[in-house]
């Protein structure tokens, strides 16, 4: 049962940062900067 809990808060977290990444690349986009991606750390939040 952890197990399927663990996976799916990954999972959401995951998501959420894709999500997160994407919307501030669309919002800079429009507002005429450039959205340039770090390389992802490993740091635990």
């Amino acid at each position: 049962m952890t197990i399927k809990i663990l996976a799916w808060t990954i999972y959401y977290k995951q998501r959420y940062r894709e999500q997160t990444v994407n919307n501030l690349h669309k919002k800079a986009q429009q507002l005429s900067f450039n959205f340039i991606r770090q390389p992802q750390t490993n740091a635990v939040s």
